[in-house]
């Protein structure tokens, strides 16, 4: 269980972080005068990691996940939506 566990937070932790990146740096191209930087992405980047830590108490294991997986489904709702 502890193997599945820690691959599915690799999966999930560079599906979000790559997806974190991109959104941050895409959102700055933009032909304004002011910095349009978008730190959305990188607050759900945090919560991702804020759900990784809760995830390393057997206490809080299943809110950890539960908390982890909020940026994964946002990001696949993006890129279903974009896709179809």
């Amino acid at each position: 269980m502890k193997t599945v566990l820690i691959i599915v937070n690799i999966m999930t932790g560079l599906f979000v972080g790559i997806s974190s990146i991109l959104g941050f740096l895409m959102s700055g191209i933009a032909e304004t005068p002011e910095p349009t930087n978008n730190y959305f992405y990188l607050i759900l980047l945090l919560t991702w990691i804020i759900g990784l830590v809760l995830q390393f108490k057997p206490k809080t294991r299943i809110i950890g996940f539960i908390i982890s997986f909020i940026p994964v489904a946002y990001y696949m709702y993006l890129y279903i939506m974009a896709a179809v």
